[in-house]
């Protein structure tokens, strides 16, 4: 009884640990159901839970196609993830197994795997933008634009706050002392005429 005990709570604790690829696709892909964090943060429900399921089976030492395609029916033909409320899947279930039957393939990459759920939800379900193309042009570069706009902007400003600040203390005591020029010129003229 305790030898089967121990073996239960090995085989259950070993169930726990993930390949390193499945980590890092984990950590890729957003959680579809609300996007308040990646799919390794989310276990919370059956979709997460079933995407996982794919992901553990996609990244395994052994390829079981057959598996993999039931795992895909079962998570897609549930209506509730077509619901999702931050990236629902965008595909029926009918184009996903057909795309399926196109990607599917025992060495698949990261990348790959990756590109197959962004395929189904759309690129929403990405944590990072893609590096490449024009809109991950954008999406890594407008940031960095933005910040030296910004920039530019606030020290433009800074200049000019600092040079009308100059000018007040420059000519401010001049302006107190110093009459105006025709106010001058007037009592100098009844001056003048008082014969002062």
């Amino acid at each position: 009884m305790k030898k089967m005990l121990w073996l239960f709570l090995i085989t259950a604790l070993l169930g726990q640990f993930k390949s390193d690829a499945q980590k890092a696709i984990e950590q890729t892909l957003m959680a579809p159901c609300c996007g308040g964090g990646t799919l390794a943060e989310h276990d919370d429900n059956q979709h997460t839970f079933n995407m996982k399921r794919i992901l553990a089976a996609l990244t395994a030492d052994e390829f079981d196609a057959e598996h993999i395609r039931n795992l895909f029916n079962e998570t897609y033909s549930n209506n509730g993830i077509y619901r999702l409320h931050f990236a629902p899947a965008i595909h029926p279930l009918a184009e996903i197994k057909s795309h399926l039957e196109e990607v599917l393939h025992p060495q698949m990459t990261q990348a790959e795997i990756i590109d197959l759920f962004a395929w189904i939800h759309g690129d929403v379900i990405m944590s990072a933008p893609r590096s490449g193309g024009f809109q991950g042009f954008m999406a890594w570069r407008t940031p960095l634009l933005i910040l030296f706009i910004g920039l530019i902007i606030i020290l433009t400003i800074l200049r000019v706050m600092i040079r009308r600040s100059v000018a007040e203390t420059a000519d401010g005591p001049e302006r107190q002392s110093r009459p105006d020029s025709s106010l001058e010129q007037k009592i100098a003229q009844e001056m003048e005429k008082l014969n002062l």
